[in-house]
């Protein structure tokens, strides 16, 4: 190709596209050749652009490509599309046409090769690394060797498949991952696409709904302009926000779009379906891994329990995926070391879809990735899977770290209904913890329904007198003592018990946890006599069957002291606090609530025998340890706050009345 011949060069758009010309940051590529600065037989730069369908690489390839003709106008461009054998030759054979290559019409000729001229190559939707390096049918190399190799031109490849991009690219530093736009870009796509129709007041939140997806903003925008006036960005919002089975039609909607190859989809959920599907036939425990992680918040999913999906659910099928080539690992073993390895692999594989690193999920990739489930039959045993790791994984009671990072993760316990027996066990199992630890950081009435339903669930599903569901009776009836709802939670507690000691003996650890919770609630409601006998049987039983510094035993010691202190026993009550202040920071550490409300209770038992200056100390601690570890608005930090304020006024009060005190001597000492 000589420049000044009379062929005219192959570029790709004549007018620049309606994208957003700050996103092409992501293309102030090193490798774009310059005439002088690419040494004589060094193989041609290459780059990949990587990310789902829809995310916008072809366009960013097209405003590259259109900016490179700009500057460069002697430059060819060529576009190839990469989907498969038959597209890529089809493209070379128009290329080699367009140039008057000779003998491109032989059906014989191997016109692949494009060594001469300036250049740059786009290989579109290269998703599939087989296309380039499968073998090829009479003894023909892959594709991949028809690529051009030439000193003077640079190959910019766009695709979904992170693997296939790096062995394209030649290395994983030349593989851009794309991302979706931010706010401002979405916004100018958005009023691009709108035109007349735009409407500011509904923009941002439209825009926000769409996750930022070029695609999904762009089809949007052509279903809005296509049934206006009926049809406005207000109105497509409400029925994208209002109904989420509504979803599905109004993302699943196809309106065309001319700058993206005929051949393939516009519909958001069918692009990327297309994605989740070559990731099943790419990897199997990749694509159940990805099928998993979509019933989580999208957001902070726990890595942990990722490795026990892979340990306990995937650990039995793993060896048959490695048998078929699905997984690379060959340790038929599934022990804990090389399922990590699997899950990294399987994390790999989803580099596109997932970001490895939190590891989270785009929101739009989540609801795409359970319409695919729902299309395909694969929700309700991936969901099953869901509800049991989960069920194992959320813990009851002082484990607040874990909680803390399950705790986003359960709405679909809350709001879900259970499909069989199996899964409703699962899911009051987590109602039940979740509620608990809902009560705890003073989430009182979300943390009340869910034991409901907990109680409910397991009412049905196991009987009236089963031990779990006296448990989720048990927690119940904490959550409404809490909340000042002292005959109900009574009512819950006697019931608990009795069932208990029915069931399981009068020493068992469970029947024990009753008597101190009913000895709690007695308390709160002056029950002085009886609440101190329930808090010494419990003490008495704990540490027979515990052991005296056990958590539970000191959670009881903890609650004889209030009971005393409330009745004037301040000896022994102090006793008792300060026991169970000193086992609580042995065992949970300073900062567990259990240790800072025993503080705080040893705090007030001192202040009750005006010993101010001890009790302040005690409270400082307590509340400063409160607002860090349960925030300013907990319950329990303003509650223990007020106290803490009402203290020192209470100490200035004593200490101005001191100074009125010797004042008052001085004068009389002055008197004659």
């Amino acid at each position: 190709m000589v420049p000044g011949e009379e062929v005219q060069s192959v570029s790709v758009a004549t007018t620049p596209p309606d994208f957003i010309l700050s996103r092409c940051s992501i293309l102030l590529l090193a490798w774009w050749f310059d005439s002088g600065s690419i040494p004589l037989g060094r193989p041609p730069r290459r780059a990949a652009l990587v990310g789902l369908g829809g995310i916008g690489k072809s366009q960013l390839a097209i405003r590259y490509a259109y900016d490179v003709r700009t500057s460069s106008p002697d430059t060819y461009v060529f576009w190839v599309h990469a989907g498969t054998i038959q597209r890529f030759e089809d493209a070379y054979r128009t290329i080699a046409e367009r140039l008057r290559l000779p003998a491109c019409r032989d059906a014989d000729a191997d016109v692949l090769r494009l060594t001469n001229g300036r250049w740059l190559m786009v290989l579109d939707n290269a998703d599939d690394g087989r296309v380039f390096y499968a073998k090829q049918a009479g003894n023909r190399q892959p594709l991949a060797a028809y690529l051009p190799q030439s000193e003077n031109g640079s190959i910019l490849i766009t695709s979904r498949n992170r693997d296939a991009a790096t062995r394209l690219a030649g290395s994983h530093n030349n593989v851009w991952a794309v991302p979706a736009m931010v706010e401002e870009q979405a916004l100018q796509l958005l009023r691009c696409k709108l035109g007349k129709a735009n409407d500011a007041l509904v923009a941002t939140d439209l825009v926000h709904a769409l996750d930022f997806i070029p695609l999904a903003i762009t089809q949007a925008a052509a279903f809005i302009v296509r049934r206006a006036p009926r049809m406005s960005p207000s109105t497509y919002l409400a029925k994208l926000r209002r109904d989420r089975k509504k979803k599905p039609g109004l993302l699943g909607k196809d309106m065309g779009d001319i700058r993206r190859d005929a051949n393939a989809y516009n519909s958001i959920i069918a692009t990327w379906q297309l994605t989740f599907e070559a990731i099943r036939q790419q990897r199997v425990s990749a694509a159940d891994l990805l099928a998993f992680m979509s019933f989580f918040s999208p957001q902070e999913i726990p890595d942990w329990v990722l490795r026990r999906y892979m340990r306990e659910e995937r650990g039995a099928s793993l060896d048959g995926d490695c048998a078929n080539g699905v997984n690379s690992s060959e340790d038929e073993d599934s022990d804990t070391s090389s399922n990590d390895d699997v899950l990294e692999d399987d994390l790999d594989v989803l580099a596109t879809t997932v970001d490895r690193n939190t590891p989270e999920m785009h929101p739009m990739v989540q609801f795409c990735t359970q319409e695919w489930l729902s299309s395909t039959g694969g929700a309700p045993p991936t969901k099953r899977a869901f509800f049991r790791v989960m069920s194992r994984e959320y813990p009851m009671g002082r484990y607040w770290t874990t909680c803390r990072a399950l705790d986003p993760h359960i709405e679909p316990f809350e709001e879900g209904e259970p499909e069989d027996e199996g899964e409703g066990e699962d899911m009051a199992a987590v109602l039940t913890c979740a509620g608990y630890y809902r009560s705890m950081i003073g989430s009182y009435k979300a943390g009340e329904r869910m034991l409901r339903k907990a109680v409910h669930l397991r009412e049905i599903i196991l009987g009236l007198e089963n031990s779990a569901t006296l448990t989720s009776v048990g927690t119940l009836g904490l959550v409404l003592q809490q909340q000042g709802e002292y005959e109900e939670g009574e009512e819950m507690h006697r019931r608990a018990l009795e069932g208990r000691e029915k069931a399981l003996g009068a020493e068992h650890p469970d029947t024990l946890t009753s008597v101190n919770n009913l000895g709690g609630v007695l308390g709160d409601q002056g029950k002085y006599d009886e609440a101190e006998g329930m808090h010494r049987r419990a003490l008495e039983g704990w540490e027979k069957a515990l052991g005296a510094e056990h958590p539970w035993t000191l959670t009881s010691v903890n609650n004889l002291g209030k009971v005393l202190r409330a009745q004037g026993k301040y000896g022994e009550a102090e006793e008792m606090h300060r026991r169970a202040l000193e086992g609580y920071e042995k065992a949970l550490g300073a900062e567990h609530p259990d240790t800072l409300t025993s503080t705080w209770g040893l705090g007030h038992l001192l202040r009750s025998q005006s010993r101010l200056h001890e009790s302040e100390c005690l409270y400082d601690r307590a509340w400063e340890w409160f607002h860090a570890v349960l925030g300013s608005d907990h319950p329990t930090t303003v509650a223990c706050g007020q106290e803490r304020s009402s203290l020192k006024q209470e100490m200035e009060e004593q200490l101005e009345d001191a100074r009125l005190w010797v004042a008052e001597l001085s004068l009389a000492s002055q008197e004659p």
